[in-house]
């Protein structure tokens, strides 16, 4: 007994840490997770909101259809932009479909302010009366403004090809918090002859049509699948910012569809 504690002793020097080689391995995990926990966090964060675009839009879609079926289809609304007494008629036709906590009729107090795109420029500043505008905040937590586009403006900044007026609704599917950034937290949706359609003119929107392939039509999406949008979403988005390119103008309809619809069938189950 005695040999063996005399042979544990004099080697006990070789079990263990010494305290610099803890401090070192500490740090050295303290810089891994401070560059890999913002990108997990996002990562989460980003599906988070995938999933309450795909609960949203379900909601704007069957609230469509049912104002459709009780008032024919949405060209024979008589939609002119910003015309208080129209547009008020149209938001009365949908509110009784919506659940809603707060309503802001052509007023602040149900919307982010400043609306950006994904370069940081700004969308809308502030509410502005003349424009119109209808918002509420359904009680999933998620903001919701109407606006009545023309049709020029349909085609050139949503890839919406008409000529009417319509009915645009944008979501802001965090509410109140940031980044209140449109492709990232805030999508776009028009409501057409066709139904309700994601708009997809813009670099951002044109992500949001990728996204609702999947999610909508076919109700279920994949990790590799939200990793892949992820990452040419932030491609798409750092491109933009290095060109300076306004993202209103970034990528025309025709090439959105094409590319939506390639990503369409590679992204088939």
């Amino acid at each position: 007994m005695d040999v063996k504690w005399s042979f544990l002793k004099a080697h006990s020097k070789n079990f263990g840490f010494t305290l610099a080689e803890v401090l070192i391995t500490l740090g050295i995990l303290g810089v891994v997770a401070a560059m890999t926990l913002p990108t997990l966090n996002q990562k989460l964060e980003d599906q988070r909101n995938m999933s309450m675009l795909k609960k949203t839009y379900s909601i704007l879609q069957q609230a469509t259809n049912m104002v459709i079926a009780d008032y024919e289809s949405p060209e024979y609304w008589g939609m002119i932009d910003n015309n208080d007494v129209v547009v008020t008629d149209i938001y009365n036709r949908y509110r009784k479909h919506f659940n809603m906590m707060r309503e802001c009729a052509n007023s602040e107090g149900c919307w982010g302010y400043p609306t950006k795109y994904l370069n940081e420029s700004v969308y809308w500043s502030e509410h502005e009366e003349s424009w119109c505008q209808y918002a509420f905040t359904l009680v999933t937590g998620v903001n919701v403004l109407m606006d009545i586009y023309p049709d020029d403006q349909l085609r050139n900044s949503f890839g919406i090809n008409v000529d009417y007026h319509c009915l645009v609704f944008w979501v802001d599917i965090n509410a109140d918090r940031l980044p209140n950034t449109i492709g990232r937290d805030i999508f776009a949706f028009v409501v057409t002859h066709r139904g309700l359609q994601p708009a997809s003119s813009t670099t951002s929107q044109f992500f949001s049509l990728i996204v609702l392939f999947k999610l909508i039509i076919f109700n279920s999406i994949s990790s590799k699948l939200i990793d892949l949008i992820l990452s040419f979403k932030t491609l798409f988005s750092s491109l933009s910012s290095w060109l300076s390119i306004d993202n209103s103008s970034i990528l025309p309809f025709s090439l959105a569809s094409i590319i939506s619809t390639f990503s369409f069938f590679t992204f088939l189950p």
